[in-house]
């Protein structure tokens, strides 16, 4: 599950925004794993506060938080 800051990711195709998306990734447990997720667009960089959580069978195996914050000029 990834969390959006407000006021979240707006598709520019659909015009939808999107406050939480939820995907379902293949793992196998006891193997290193990892996700990651790529800035496309400016649209996606909303500042603020992200929350990455990964779920099995209904429960929270663990979370990461971290700030997107602006970029500083020279």
């Amino acid at each position: 599950i990834t969390k959006y800051p407000s006021p979240g990711i707006l598709d520019p195709m659909t015009g939808v925004l999107h406050t939480v998306d939820e995907y379902n990734v293949p793992m196998v447990f006891g193997k290193p794993q990892s996700t990651c997720y790529r800035f496309e667009s400016p649209t996606e960089m909303v500042l603020g506060k992200w929350v990455r959580e990964v779920w099995y069978e209904g429960r929270k195996l663990g979370l990461q938080e971290f700030t997107v914050v602006a970029p500083q000029s020279d």
